[in-house]
């Protein structure tokens, strides 16, 4: 997990592997976020953060699939490349 500045958790946060906060993300108390999620600058995550994908806003919403990471983690092969853009 990569933690930027000034995140928190409230009690009871589920944070799976390799997920990565941005700078001063709130995750309300009983969110989980899924493996290999992201979220972006100032988030209020309030509700679940499925695998893979990108949350941002206030309240958080799901914006994208996170395709670099993804890619840097080898679960997109070549011939993939040219479907998620």
């Amino acid at each position: 997990m990569i933690f930027s500045n000034n995140g928190t958790l409230a009690g009871h946060v589920t944070v799976e592997d390799h997920v990565i906060l941005g700078g001063l993300t709130a995750a309300h108390q009983f969110c989980r976020l899924g493996r290999h999620a992201m979220t972006g600058g100032c988030p209020k995550i309030v509700q679940d953060v499925p695998p893979f994908m990108l949350a941002d806003g206030n309240p958080a919403r799901i914006r994208d699939i996170d395709k670099v990471g993804m890619e840097r983690h080898g679960f997109v092969t070549q011939s993939a490349r040219g479907i998620i853009k």
